[in-house]
């Protein structure tokens, strides 16, 4: 194909755009029509419509083939918390229910995490809680990890669970406590 030279030049037939002129030059193609030229070489790239290209191989011979452009995917914005409680610190005794919940912006993935270990799992929502019940007396980490393609978004409470404090203790006086003499009250004005 180098030292092939080809042409065309019939003018009288070049309607609805299509490309009657053709010439070859070593590793290079040339498309004409009366109001206009291609010139294919190799690595280039013609665009023909929206996204479609025409591209030109670079081998040993001169190769082209359409070729669909597909943009990346818009990245959209990762998720964001928009709402949760309890505010942290949290503090409860010991046997107390204690709920945790998260509202978030778009559909995610969600994991419950109490001092590090996965607690619950919760797939495809935008809202998602957890209710501790099994803490015993301490400090407690519960986080929650929402995730998608998105990204990330993570809450964490701490939560300090407390022994439960010991009722009161009730003193008894065994001792009689009425007066031994009445007591008799005198006041100035004689009453």
């Amino acid at each position: 194909m180098d030292d092939q030279h080809f042409s065309n030049t019939d003018h009288e037939r070049d309607t609805y755009g299509v490309f009657k002129d053709a010439a070859v030059y070593g590793k290079t193609l040339e498309l004409r029509n009366f109001d206009m030229s291609i010139t294919l070489s190799p690595g280039s790239t013609i665009p023909l419509m929206d996204n479609l290209y025409l591209v030109v191989n670079g081998q040993s011979s001169l190769e082209y083939y359409p070729m669909t452009v597909i943009p990346p995917p818009q990245k959209s914005n990762p998720p964001i918390i928009t709402g949760f409680e309890p505010v942290s610190p949290v503090s409860d005794v010991i046997g107390v229910t204690q709920p945790f919940n998260i509202t978030l912006d778009q559909v995610v993935n969600v994991s419950w995490f109490m001092n590090g270990t996965l607690v619950k799992l919760d797939e495809c929502v935008k809202e998602s809680n957890y209710s501790g019940t099994s803490a015993v007396n301490g400090t407690w980490n519960v986080t929650v990890i929402a995730s998608n393609a998105n990204g990330t978004a993570t809450q964490t409470w701490i939560w300090i669970v407390n022994a439960v404090p010991a009722a009161p203790t009730q003193v008894f006086i065994s001792q009689d406590l009425r007066p031994i003499a009445p007591i008799i009250w005198a006041f100035p004005d004689g009453s």
